[in-house]
């Protein structure tokens, strides 16, 4: 009975280590003589192995087996790790590319503004349009807004742009007008000299209020 259980240990021990070697080069094109040379040398360091195993006491080939098994996890949790790694990768790729486009974005948006703010210079020189502004915080108001940035603020004023930021974006405002009809004339001159989406705001007594309240305040 001994008997039996040691060969039988032998033999899956014989085909867990490999001992029937798989020949990689089975698809490569090979000289027949060559083949049966080398054929004939695996088979007897097969025979040479065996009887090595042979001599191994059921103990000796347990704790082979386990050594084996612990390698194969081991070996397993190196793939599974490696998974993870390659996840996480990606994963910081894809938050670079995020970062990347929300930059460019930034870069195209500061931009825009510095062009805004360069243009609405040249107006607001050109129109002289801080000679009769109405005061922002007095009465009912009408100014036109050229943008609001939140990652853009001008360094140096600039003649006759105002500049509304309560609520955490800068607000950039052209003229001053206590009518309504006034302040559309200025919108379209300012939209024909470049900054296409400009557009009215209404203020009273400096708290800014909807062109609805605003129309409905003047009686329009």
């Amino acid at each position: 009975m001994k008997l039996t259980i040691k060969t039988a240990l032998i033999f899956c021990l014989f085909f867990l280590l490999g001992g029937m070697t798989i020949n990689i080069n089975a698809q490569r094109t090979e000289d027949p003589k060559e083949a049966k040379r080398r054929l004939k040398e695996e088979k007897k360091r097969e025979k040479e192995e065996l009887k090595q195993y042979k001599k191994m006491k059921p103990e000796q080939i347990k704790a082979l087996k386990t050594g084996f098994d612990r390698l194969s996890t081991d070996l397993n949790q190196c793939a599974a790790t490696k998974d993870s790694l390659n996840r996480r990768i990606a994963d910081m790729e894809g938050k670079a590319m995020m970062q990347d486009s929300a930059l460019k974005q930034m870069e195209m948006e500061l931009a825009s503004a510095k062009e805004k703010a360069a243009k609405a210079s040249e107006i607001s020189e050109a129109m002289a349009v801080n000679k009769e502004n109405a005061p922002l915080n007095k009465g009912l108001v009408f100014a036109v807004q050229l943008g609001a940035y939140r990652n853009f603020s001008l360094t140096t004023p600039k003649k006759g742009i105002s500049t509304d930021s309560n609520d955490g974006m800068n607000k950039y405002l052209l003229g001053a007008f206590a009518n309504l009809r006034l302040a559309e004339a200025f919108k379209k001159e300012v939209q024909v000299m470049g900054i296409k989406d400009a557009w009215i705001v209404a203020f009273h007594n400096g708290k800014r209020i909807t062109l609805e309240q605003a129309k409905t305040m003047s009686g329009k």
